[in-house]
């Protein structure tokens, strides 16, 4: 269902995929689904270098992104394309890549990069994670994925907060 909830929500207004994929993914059930298959998707593109063109979508923009945004993007779906989980390699496939929709749906905080880019963050889990998306071109993708590790954070808390808040702890 996240696929093609994504693939018709890539031509709708970005506020309405930002509210329809939010309150689709508040499902635990629905989530995990999701979740579970981008997970299949990105173990076997990171095996096959023929899946260096594929992509898939792996969730949406929140609402509260969207408000914060200063230029509102064209879209609200988040893509990710077979080459940065294929640079990664199948050594490197972390949680970070495997539970990549669930950082998109309920990440702690939203951190915005001087260059526009956003860093989606969970840091309160057995397994703090970011990854960056690319707001090129209006079509929000994702770029890169990656574990953090002790004093990783620091690194982070410079950048300017979208959404969420950073939490002690």
């Amino acid at each position: 269902m996240g696929q093609q909830l994504l693939r018709k929500g890539d031509t709708a207004p970005p506020p309405l995929t930002a509210q329809a994929v939010k309150t689709v993914f508040s499902s635990p059930r629905e989530l995990e689904t999701f979740t579970r298959e981008l997970s299949d998707w990105v173990r076997r593109a990171a095996a096959d270098p023929a899946r260096h063109q594929d992509w898939r979508y792996a969730g949406a923009l929140l609402p509260s992104v969207l408000d914060a945004l200063q230029a509102a993007p064209q879209r609200a779906a988040i893509t990710l394309t077979g080459a940065p989980v294929r640079d990664a390699g199948n050594a490197s496939l972390s949680n970070a890549w495997l539970r990549l929709p669930t950082l998109l749906a309920h990440p702690d905080v939203v951190l915005q990069e001087a260059n526009g880019n956003l860093v989606y963050v969970v840091a309160q889990s057995g397994t703090p994670r970011a990854a960056r998306v690319s707001l090129s071109a209006g079509k929000p993708v994702v770029n890169d994925t990656w574990m953090l590790f002790d004093g990783d954070e620091a690194a982070l808390m410079h950048l300017p907060v979208l959404a969420g808040e950073w939490r002690n702890g």
